[in-house]
């Protein structure tokens, strides 16, 4: 569930969007009256093809406006909004930026049934611009928006506190040096402009804004994002906080949770008497679970500028979950929504389960509620191909209940079919990746669950069936990931990966199987490291594997390389990629002393750009990879070589005009790396590749509007 609101204090509304059993993605709402959620029919807005509700205000328990946007059958994003008076939902007309091809709303608020503001952006030449429209009790009008210059920008949430008062937040990304900042603009009845904000020095965004008014204080706001400085190494995502007050914006000092190595606040909502809570989530800088929900409260009663965390409970056998939006029709009194998933999906992953927890007198409480029907979501994470006409993919999908099962899917040259596969005893499961030495020999790694936390586990193919193997965990660990496996025989198996133990970060794991058991490697660590994973291994014979990662330490950090010589494993130098930190995702080894490996690093400015790095024995050469045309942010996932000028890299990038995710493939051809055409399937829920093979032509596999996904260059 993306947003909720509260038209009185036992009656709310929360909306979001769901992978039907078509696949595609469609609007849906529950309602809340006293404790129980009820899905509600919502109607699917004429020629869409896929829509999304982004945001929904409500100005009592029988008038609701939620908006968002559709994509039809030729691509074009529209916006949408529909209206609930209290016994149904209805579709209004509504018009995007005139000429655009991409208009989104992603904020309402309305002040009474006839009056509501909903803002978001729209796609012109120069890229991303704001936009918003204005609902009079009749019909939706375009407002003009200004834009920051030699920018782009885009508003995420808005607060109204009368027809002719209201703020909106979001960002604005500069031309000239990349960089993302906070923006703000206020409604005057007349007017949109831009307001001044505080520099943070880094990049900065802004996801929603909530206003109160009370005594000292009159009418203020509040409005919530996230900053970090940019860097790789210390850049950390850091929860932000802002008040409008007295004609001026001004920072207030949010709290992040202890060690966390990212947090974010995705909304907020304030009482009358000035008592606010924002609601997001946060990564924990070790433990047993990726992402965690977190919320914290401001009382402006108590004059002081500080945050309050919250403890917040995660559901029974969750490994991801976040809030996404909240509500608080009284002071310490709220609803806040999101969704969890049961294995490291994560916010850009499968949205397996709605959330919905409730806080009274501070302490916050789950709430059961109910999920759409339709398909649960699967994906694709790696794939292995002995010959053309032999390819084997792997991944996961969800079950009715949520939970995350195997999944594999055999090609034969012409069509794909699904084999049957085995979960270890666990709530969830999911394998990761996959190696064929043969048509009839395979070995697939994962992760499961075990009640507390993630362990691994793998399993093998004969050609006719699939079988777990015995899989150690390594001693002491409470959390353990494989990442990546590579076989050069039936018995030669190098599998790479990591785990944490109580009280630490990350360290590197490796597993070698010799045909009939698997055995934990010794690995080496970089000095002063306090994190060291790897996320890729590749073996050209029995005695020689290069596995790639990242590290980070107290003052250092970036690329992490070992090479396997057959009797230990040792750490090789790294180069930094045009002179910042960065990371390996994947690597292909054609001997001990030819290797291509490919990953990514920020170079400042907050969004993740690829590169690629060769090995020849000795050191590592940095290669430029260019980055798709009109992309925020990309990234390699998974590479294939069959000779030193001949490489296949995939992965993913995030357009700067709609926020979506296409799938990315680029090229090597001995000299330089260029971007390939690749299909995306229809749907706003967006594509990513994360396993690629190339025995003569190249097949990639991955996940398309919440669906498994492959493709062939052949």
């Amino acid at each position: 569930m993306a947003a909720v609101s509260c038209g009185s204090t036992t009656a709310c509304i929360a909306v979001g969007s769901y992978a039907s059993s078509s696949g595609s993605s469609a609007p849906f709402a529950e309602s809340r009256a006293g404790t129980t959620w009820t899905l509600q029919n919502v109607p699917v807005p004429a020629g869409a093809v896929a829509s999304f509700f982004n945001a929904v205000s409500c100005v009592s328990a029988t008038s609701c406006t939620a908006v968002g946007y559709l994509t039809n059958s030729v691509g074009t994003h529209l916006p949408i909004a529909e209206h609930w008076d209290g016994t149904s939902w209805s579709v209004q007309p509504i018009n995007g930026e005139p000429g655009a091809s991409v208009t989104e709303l992603w904020g309402i608020s309305c002040v009474s049934s006839g009056a509501c503001i909903a803002v978001g952006s729209y796609a012109a030449s120069s890229g991303r611009l704001t936009f918003a429209e204005a609902w009079d009790g009749n019909s939706w009008s375009v407002q003009s928006t200004p834009d920051p210059p030699q920018s782009t920008a885009h508003l995420r949430g808005v607060a109204c506190s009368s027809s002719t008062r209201c703020i909106a937040v979001g960002s604005s990304t500069s031309s000239y040096t990349g960089r993302t900042s906070t923006l703000a603009e206020h409604w005057d009845g007349t007017t949109w402009r831009i307001q001044s904000m505080p520099n943070l020095g880094g990049v900065a965004e802004l996801s929603s804004v909530a206003c109160f008014t009370a005594i000292f204080w009159g009418t203020s706001c509040i409005a919530v994002g996230y900053f970090n400085s940019g860097s790789f190494t210390g850049g950390l995502p850091l929860t932000l906080a802002e008040l409008w007050w007295g004609g001026r914006w001004r920072l207030l000092a949010a709290a992040n949770p202890a060690g966390t190595i990212g947090a974010f606040l995705d909304g907020v909502s304030c009482s009358g008497l000035g008592v606010c809570a924002a609601v997001g989530y946060y990564e924990p800088g070790s433990g047993s679970a990726p992402i965690l929900p977190l919320s914290e409260t401001w009382d402006s009663r108590a004059g002081s500028s500080r945050w309050f965390i919250g403890t917040t409970p995660s559901p029974s056998g969750t490994l991801n979950a976040l809030f996404e939006g909240i509500a608080c029709p009284q002071p310490a009194s709220c609803v806040a929504v999101g969704y969890y998933a049961q294995t490291g999906a994560g916010p850009a992953g499968a949205r397996a389960n709605t959330l919905a927890e409730a806080s009274s007198g501070g302490t916050w409480s789950i709430e059961p509620n109910p999920n759409p029907p339709g398909s649960m979501g699967a994906g694709l994470n790696g794939i292995s191909c002995p010959a053309a006409n032999a390819c084997e993919a792997i991944g996961f999908y969800a079950d009715p209940s949520g939970n995350l099962a195997t999944l594999a899917e055999s090609w034969d040259g012409t069509q794909w079919a699904t084999q049957a596969s085995p979960n270890p005893t666990s709530p969830s499961s999911a394998t990761t990746a996959v190696s064929c030495p043969a048509a009839t020999t395979c070995m697939a790694v994962g992760n499961y669950y075990n009640g507390s936390a993630s362990q691994v586990f793998s399993e093998s193919w004969n050609g006719t069936s699939w079988s777990i193997q015995s899989t150690p965990g390594p001693s002491g660990a409470v959390d353990a990931h494989l990442t990546s496996i590579s076989c050069p025989s039936a018995t030669d198996c190098t599998a790479a990966g990591y785990y944490s133990t109580t009280g630490s970060n990350e360290l590197p794991l490796a597993e070698l199987w010799n045909g009939s058991a698997w055995s934990i490697q010794s690995m080496p660590i970089p000095s002063g490291s306090l994190t060291a994973v790897l996320e890729a291994v590749s073996c050209s014979s029995s005695g020689a594997c290069v596995a790639v990662g990242y590290y980070s330490a107290s003052s250092s950090g970036g690329t992490l390389a070992e090479s396997w010589d057959g009797g230990a494993w040792s750490i090789l130098p790294t180069a930094k990629p045009n002179g910042f930190s960065g990371s390996f995702t994947a690597v292909s080894c054609l001997s001990a002393t030819s290797c291509e490996s490919v990953g990514g690093f920020n170079p400042g400015t907050g969004y993740p750009t690829p590169f690629a790095a060769s090995w020849n024995g000795s050191t590592w050469t940095i290669q430029s990879m260019p980055a798709p045309g009109g992309s925020l942010l990309s990234g390699a996932t998974a590479l294939s070589c069959t000779s030193s000028s001949a490489c296949t890299a995939v992965g993913y990038y995030e357009a700067s005009s709609s926020f979506e995710y296409f799938t990315l493939a680029e090229s090597w051809n001995g000299a330089s790396w260029s971007v390939a055409a690749t299909p995306n399937p229809p749907g706003p829920a967006g594509s990513r590749l994360f396993g690629v093979a190339c025995p003569t032509s190249c097949m990639a596999v991955g996940r398309g509007n919440g669906e498994t996904l492959a493709m062939s260059d052949g």
